[in-house]
């Protein structure tokens, strides 16, 4: 992938506390993908009320526009079981398809016991989440991905996320089977490395400095 992929973030709330703690998150997010080659392409906020069919048309357009100028778009927010946590309704209604292994890691099933089977009794030491609604999915070669407002669990899944989130979006692009390679050759390159607290990564420039050392 030669071209510096695009991210973008619908930050939602049933308030405008909850809104203002997804637009926090949506710092964090960007932090994130930023070390990690993505360059920011747009974000909007949105008040979501399930009573309120314009509030949810609005969501879906204001997402369907982000998806149209991005490889990547990450909604904060709205993704619980309240009433009006209707974030994951609108995504796969407008998605194309559901990717379900986003959704497990999104969602907290992948992480969902408080206790490590192979040591019973013994809380795990990572940081352990309740289970959201999440959903992530695809439209039209955009990965959508619902992701909490939660600092902790930003911090915890989404780094780890990265290097499948991007396979997943250059896959989605059409790449040719030479260029699907170097991906994936970065892919297993970055999963060999520890990921320390804050570590930083950027798939893409090792995706172009392979290219340029094979030329």
């Amino acid at each position: 992938m030669t071209d510096m992929p695009v991210f973008g973030i619908l930050c939602c709330g049933k308030d405008i506390s909850e809104l203002g703690q997804s637009v926090k998150c949506c710092g964090r997010i960007t932090q994130i993908m930023k070390d990690s080659g993505y360059a920011l392409g747009g974000y909007h906020t949105a008040i979501t009320k399930r009573d309120d069919a314009g509030s949810g048309k609005m969501c879906a357009d204001k997402l369907k526009h982000l998806c149209r100028t991005s490889d990547v778009v990450f909604t904060v927010g709205s993704d619980g079981f309240s009433k009006d946590d209707i974030i994951p309704d609108i995504t796969m209604k407008i998605c194309d398809s559901e990717e379900v292994f986003f959704t497990s890691n999104l969602c907290g099933l992948s992480n969902i016991g408080n206790y490590d089977k192979s040591n019973a009794g013994f809380k795990k030491e990572k940081g352990i989440f309740p289970p959201s609604r999440s959903k992530a999915g695809f439209l039209a070669g955009c990965l959508v991905l619902n992701i909490r407002n939660d600092m902790d669990f930003i911090s915890s899944v989404l780094p780890g996320l990265i290097p499948s989130v991007s396979f997943a979006a250059a896959c989605a692009c059409g790449r040719d089977a030479d260029e699907s390679k170097k991906i994936q050759c970065s892919l297993e390159a970055f999963c060999s490395v520890s990921l320390a607290k804050n570590f930083k990564y950027n798939f893409f420039d090792k995706i172009q400095n392979m290219e340029t050392n094979n030329s």
